[in-house]
């Protein structure tokens, strides 16, 4: 088994459970919002006013299996890993779009906005944690400083949306904010 992540040990378990925090929330979202969802195939203009919906279950779906293809930590699934985790990420951007379109922008939007940029950063990277991205003097800043920065707005805005979500809801997302809190963790080490 090689370990992808230089310096930084992650159980096989740890990235299961997180393929399996996306999905759930995939579902969850799914779940809640299909009477939305129903209008894609009932209503002509279903799927224009729905599309973001779908844009957040299929990032989800896609982020949950670029997580599994992790669990197996195989270094020959670097490209795989990276190109599912940058399309579950742009699908999400997709989202903040069709939200900003049809609702509004808000702090929190924003907020959620730059992490998926930085996640699909994180995807590039993923495996360069240890590069060095700005040295002056005494200071170092590496690809991995900026990945836990990503990983603890995540957890933050994730723990924020499960206390405002609806009951349903709620448990997908605490549960994306463990994979995000696990991430920091272990990116700490």
């Amino acid at each position: 088994m090689t370990i992808l992540y230089e310096n930084t040990i992650i159980s096989r378990k740890f990235f299961i459970y997180n393929a399996i925090s996306h999905l759930i929330l995939a579902l969850i979202y799914a779940y809640s919002v299909r009477d939305n969802l129903l209008r894609i195939f009932t209503e002509s203009i279903g799927w224009d006013a729905e599309f973001g919906r779908m844009a957040f279950i299929v990032g989800h779906f896609l982020i949950s299996s670029a997580q599994f293809v992790l669990s197996n930590q195989d270094a020959d699934d670097v490209i795989k890993v990276t190109w599912l985790g940058m399309m579950g990420h742009c699908m999400l951007l997709i989202y903040v779009s069709w939200v900003a379109t049809y609702y509004k922008w808000s702090f929190k939007l924003i907020v959620f906005m730059l992490s998926q940029f930085g996640m699909v950063y994180f995807y590039m990277n993923h495996t360069e944690g240890q590069t060095i991205v700005h040295k002056k003097k005494d200071t170092e800043i590496k690809k991995k400083d900026i990945f836990r920065c990503i990983f603890a707005v995540l957890c933050f805005y994730y723990v924020i949306a499960a206390f405002q979500s609806s009951e349903y809801n709620r448990y997908g997302l605490g549960m994306v904010a463990g994979v995000y809190a696990g991430l920091l963790y272990n990116f700490s080490k």
